[in-house]
């Protein structure tokens, strides 16, 4: 079996030489590949070249035979070439991988692939074997993606936000330039590899390791999440990369700069808690008017606004002297300002120039003074209101430099909402004694008045009894002796009857604006008909208009006009107008009246042909006593109370008066009264 197994091994071996392909067949193989196939001498001139160069640089074969294939490189990468292919060949390399460019027969170029086996014989190198493949595709996609990673980095190192790659670790592995300078470094090779430990303090490191680590373990995105380190805030966006297998392996990193932002978020926080405390402040002292709970309340405010330590508020008096009003602190018992040695000192600083003065430490001040042991720090406001010092408030600490000029400003602010409370609580407090004069002027008014009423009631009814009585006699005496007397005294017995009239007439006015003052304290509810009023008036003064041969007219409205008020005294006034008129219009005259309405107003008017009034004395003629009197007029009766009278009764009424009048050819007398609403 031995001798079989034998005999079939080398028939079999015998069978696989019969199989191996004849060097034509290797040849013709080599002819047909797709590649470039070529040999060389150990100098690097071409031995043999298969055809298929022809189609990749557009030689034919026999044209490169004989050449070095150094010729065929593009000059830029020659010496390159060169010196590989000699470390290869002396250090006998067995087989080496490289690329570069390959001139084509129309000089232009291919980016090729070589593979070349040493070729040894007898342990000795004779030449070279490659293999040269067309890579100018991937060359040109490799350029590309080259291109477009450069524009990639250009445009983030361009962005101002931090842009940053890190793997699972935590570990740098792409930063952009303003990450490189937020983190202190020039360059990425500092920061490759390195973590959050590497560069921020071990708090603020594990917050961001945290963070990081809860991405990995959710799969999520966080999204703007505000995160502060020394020097700065940052709102970051972090979201995990996935491989192709769906594996978390990066996390990409934005973060944005808002330190400006947190800063004006802080600032526009903190005026709102300004305002929103001023406007406690404010409320609070517009509670009250009572100056020493306002006094209180301010000195309370300034002190723990500001954290001193003691402090006190000085108003100015009527004098114009400082008074303390209020304060904190054992400061000596006196009414005066005690900061007040020298002009040179914070407050007298203060009350001259109306400006905030601040001591931030007594030893580096020589004007400054404190009455109370220990005190480092002083600042002083002025109270300033309309241009007007009102006073000043002072604080003082222990502590020095504590005071800055932020307390100062805010203080500053706080002491607009005090100067209100103190001049409402002044305002106040001088209305109150206002008030309290008026109310008494106002009761010793009230007892003159009514002592006046007394006196003209019993002077009107002291004065009536005798009057009386002298006109019953001057009756009597008329009656029995007047036809017996001289045409003189008959005269003087007319000028006696005459006085007495108008003396009597004088009595009668008085009362009526006495019975109008009385009427002025209550309320007017009676209904007056007008129409039917002025009716009644015109029947009784008919006849005295017959006597004077006057043409006495009215015009009346046949609905009847109705007004609110007070029917005696309307009457009074009307019948004045009438009888003014008849007698100030010379016989053979024209009294004519009128009443109509006016929208929501009753008008009346006397019109008449009498003398009228000289423009000159127009403007006196409703003063009390007060008469027109002309060369016309002069021998008429009158006692200057009538128009006096009109005009006050109709302003009770809350009505106007009407007055036209040309000297010479008559006059209009009136008023305007407002109906009475249904």
């Amino acid at each position: 079996m031995a001798g079989n197994s034998t005999d079939s091994s080398t028939e079999h071996n015998k069978n696989l030489d019969n199989d191996l392909p004849s060097p034509a067949h290797f040849r013709r193989m080599v002819e047909l590949a797709g590649d470039v196939i070529y040999t060389t001498d150990r100098d690097g001139y071409f031995t043999y070249i298969n055809p298929r160069v022809e189609a990749l640089l557009n030689y034919k074969p026999e044209d490169m035979i004989g050449k070095n294939h150094l010729e065929f490189v593009a000059p830029t990468h020659r010496d390159r070439l060169k010196a590989f292919y000699r470390e290869q060949f002396e250090q006998r390399i067995h087989e080496t991988v490289t690329e570069f460019p390959a001139i084509t027969n129309d000089s232009g170029e291919k980016w090729v692939e070589q593979i070349v086996i040493l070729t040894i014989e007898n342990d000795i190198p004779i030449g070279f074997q490659a293999t040269v493949r067309d890579i100018t595709p991937r060359k040109q996609a490799e350029v590309a993606l080259h291109e477009e990673r450069d524009l990639l980095r250009t445009l983030i190192d361009t962005i101002p936000d931090y842009i940053y790659v890190k793997d699972t670790a935590g570990r740098m592995l792409l930063n952009n330039v303003a990450h490189l300078c937020g983190l202190g470094v020039a360059s990425q090779e500092e920061v490759f590899g390195k973590t959050a430990f590497d560069f921020y303090p071990q708090e603020i490191a594990q917050q961001f390791d945290a963070a990081e680590q809860k991405i990995l373990q959710s799969g999520q995105a966080a999204l703007h999440v505000e995160e502060q380190t020394e020097a700065r805030w940052l709102s970051t966006s972090k979201v995990p990369l996935r491989n192709r297998q769906g594996e978390i392996y990066r996390i990409v990193g934005i973060s944005r700069d808002i330190t400006a932002y947190k800063r004006v978020e802080a600032e526009l926080s903190k005026q709102l808690e300004q305002l929103t405390l001023l406007q406690r402040i404010n409320r609070e002292l517009m509670k009250t008017l009572n100056m020493e709970y306002v006094l209180e309340i301010a000195m309370d405010i300034s002190l723990r606004l500001s954290h001193a330590d003691v402090g006190f508020l000085g108003l100015v008096d009527d004098a114009g002297d400082m008074r303390v009003v209020k304060c904190v602190g054992d400061y000596p018992q006196s009414n005066r300002v005690p900061y007040t040695q020298s002009p040179e000192d914070i407050v007298s600083r203060v009350m001259r120039n109306r400006q905030p003065e601040l001591v931030t430490d007594k030893t580096t001040q020589e004007t400054y003074y404190s009455l109370i042991p220990n005190m480092r720090a002083q600042l002083a406001l002025p109270l300033i209101s309309q241009q007007r010092l009102l006073g000043v408030i002072c604080l003082e600490t222990h502590q020095p430099k504590y005071f800055t000029h932020q307390t100062v400003d805010f203080l500053h602010l706080v002491t607009g909402p005090i100067i209100v409370g103190i001049d409402n609580a002044r305002l106040y407090a001088l209305s109150q004694e206002q008030l309290a004069e008026l109310k008494n002027l106002y009761a010793e008014v009230s007892r003159l008045e009514q002592l006046k009423s007394d006196m003209i009631r019993i002077a009107a009814h002291d004065l009536r009894n005798p009057i009386h009585v002298i006109r019953g006699y001057l009756s009597l005496l008329h009656k029995t002796i007047y036809d017996q007397l001289q045409p003189a005294d008959q005269g003087r017995f007319d000028q006696i009857h005459t006085a007495t009239e108008r003396m009597e007439q004088i009595i009668a006015d008085i009362l009526s604006l006495q019975r109008i003052e009385q009427a002025a304290k209550g309320e007017l509810v009676e209904q007056v008909n007008l129409t039917a009023l002025i009716d009644e008036i015109v029947d009784e003064y008919r006849v005295q208009a017959e006597e004077k041969s006057l043409v006495l007219a009215h015009h009346l409205p046949d609905a009847a006009l109705t007004v609110v008020g007070d029917a005696a005294l309307l009457r009074e006034a009307i019948s004045n107008l009438v009888s003014n008129a008849i007698k100030y219009t010379p016989q053979n005259g024209h009294v004519i009246m009128r009443l109509k309405q006016s929208t929501s107003v009753a008008v009346f008017e006397v019109k008449d042909t009498g003398y009228g009034i000289p423009d000159e004395m127009q403007g006196k003629l409703f003063q009390p006593f007060y008469r027109a009197i002309t060369d016309d007029t002069a021998n008429i009766e009158g006692t200057g109370l009538g128009l006096h009278l009109v005009k006050n009764i109709i302003e009770r009424h809350q009505g106007n008066i009407i007055f036209n009048s040309v000297y010479g050819e008559g006059s209009i007398f009136g008023f305007v009264l407002p109906l009475a609403t249904e």
